[in-house]
């Protein structure tokens, strides 16, 4: 489990004595403060839907089968019984089950309901307090809103997959999915011709590193140049028993591949097999110590957790050099926490951060 898990938001609102007048022209300013809040809000919920007379009808048959997150390690499997619709979620964490209704928005657009299936936040549209200037008197703590019991995503037959707006934005604050480790979690479905990309990728790496298969991938715009562009993690097929003592280890290797002009064309941007460790390496009460790769604005960040009672959890940021064409070293960030060092009931997390200040100008894939 991530260190940051251990916390949770803490709004402290600070009251005091309402005045017993506010002027004209304070509350003219308080109304031009809130409006310019509300216009601010431009993404709109998939969960405002109207129901209408639809002319185009979703295929049950079709979305029958598995339903792939692999970034986040999600999935949904969708099955038919007397025609109605059921789903099974799954997640590292807990397996969820219920019915599944079609249904459809002012457009005729199809949307997935998922029924009985808990959000796990939600606050609803954030008040004043987060405007510039509010004066504390006229801040009012509000009561928790209930957690809706559905969550629904669009649905794209042509691509073949549907997208869960997963948390809102700076106006308004809900969870759906606490697994989710993206706003807008895409699953692809399993028989799509599109989820060949991992296909793809494992045959023209291990054409090249013929005693590894893929293990993961994920893509983003890693040379902000618009494409989508992919990192891999390769996995060993024979063990290292020099690894560790543990039987079966298995050593790993991090890949990069720009695009060149779009997927499936793209090149060898580096390689690095100190990056990641064996999938034993974490300690007895880790085991694999992989935990994921996030890309971003040219920059990407390699997950890690080790450890049993005392644990560390490492993220490792490269950044794109646009002048070098190349991949730096740029921070190494790590949480350091033990089952041992208790305070208030929570876990107390030692962060720690070293920079290029620390370790100077370091390649990808020279870092070791």
């Amino acid at each position: 489990m991530k260190p940051t898990l251990f916390f949770s938001l803490i709004l402290f609102i600070s009251c005091s004595q309402k005045p017993s007048k506010i002027s004209q022209d304070q509350n003219d300013s308080i109304v031009v403060k809130k409006k310019n809040l509300i216009d601010k809000k431009s993404e709109v919920d998939t969960l405002s839907l109207v129901k209408e007379e639809k002319n185009y009808e979703v295929d049950k048959e079709q979305i029958i089968g598995n339903w792939i997150n692999t970034e986040c390690k999600l999935s949904f499997e969708i099955s038919l019984k007397n025609n109605q619709l059921f789903y099974k979620f799954q997640s590292p964490k807990r397996t969820h089950s219920d019915s599944l209704d079609i249904i459809y928005n002012s457009k005729n657009k199809p949307f997935f309901r998922f029924k009985n299936f808990e959000w796990h936040a939600n606050e609803g549209e954030l008040g004043l307090e987060y405007g510039d200037d509010i004066p504390d008197s006229l801040i009012q703590e509000k009561e928790p809103l209930p957690l809706p019991t559905e969550t629904e995503a669009f649905y794209d037959p042509v691509k073949e997959n549907f997208v869960i707006q997963n948390y809102g934005n700076s106006m308004t604050y809900f969870v759906k999915i606490a697994e989710g480790c993206n706003k807008y979690l895409f699953f692809q479905h399993e028989n799509s011709t599109t989820i060949d990309t991992a296909q793809v990728i494992s045959t023209y790496l291990i054409a090249s590193s013929s005693s590894y298969k893929l293990m993961y991938w994920t893509k983003g715009d890693l040379n902000k140049d618009g494409f989508d562009d992919f990192i891999a993690v390769l996995e060993n097929t024979v063990s290292n028993e020099a690894l560790t003592p543990i039987e079966d280890a298995f050593d790993r290797e991090v890949v990069l591949l720009e695009t060149r002009g779009g997927f499936p064309y793209f090149r060898f941007a580096g390689r690095n097999n100190h990056l990641v460790g064996c999938s034993d390496c974490g300690g007895a009460g880790v085991g694999d110590p992989f935990q994921g790769i996030t890309i971003k604005n040219g920059y990407f960040s390699i997950e890690e957790l080790y450890g049993a009672c005392d644990k560390s959890f490492v993220v490792t940021t490269f950044k794109y050099d646009e002048d070098k064409k190349d991949y730096f070293l740029y921070k190494i960030g790590t949480d350091d926490y033990s089952c041992n060092d208790m305070g208030n009931d929570e876990v107390k997390v030692h962060h720690s951060l070293k920079t290029q200040k620390d370790f100077g100008i370091v390649k990808f894939r020279d870092f070791k």
